[in-house]
């Protein structure tokens, strides 16, 4: 999956990894981390090559890592660096969402 970049990745390839492990990668830390949720935004105008989406991720760590970057490392996936949001604490972590468009 090495072609796999920001500007090619799906909803599609973010929901055949829903569950499975990975790990966010900060400057300070690294965590636990899995694809949670994947949702559409809106479908693509026709000069877009896909629709908007948007991937929450479920991360285990005992601090709130900041909206930011955050280098994301899925099994048989290049890292992709993708800019987070924090949208909400659950046990153990946090979910943190990236948006498509």
């Amino acid at each position: 999956m090495s072609e796999l970049t920001l500007a090619t990745v799906t909803a599609a390839a973010f929901e055949a990894v829903l569950g499975q492990p990975g790990q966010v990668v900060t400057d300070h830390a690294t965590c636990p981390a899995v694809v949670w949720k994947v949702r559409p935004l809106r479908q693509a105008a026709r000069w877009q090559k896909r629709d908007s989406f948007a991937v929450e991720f479920r991360v285990t760590t005992d601090h709130l890592l900041p909206q930011g970057m955050l280098r994301v490392e899925l099994p048989g996936w290049p890292p992709l660096d993708l800019f987070c949001v924090p949208v909400q604490p659950v046990d153990g972590g946090f979910i943190y969402e990236a948006t498509f468009t």
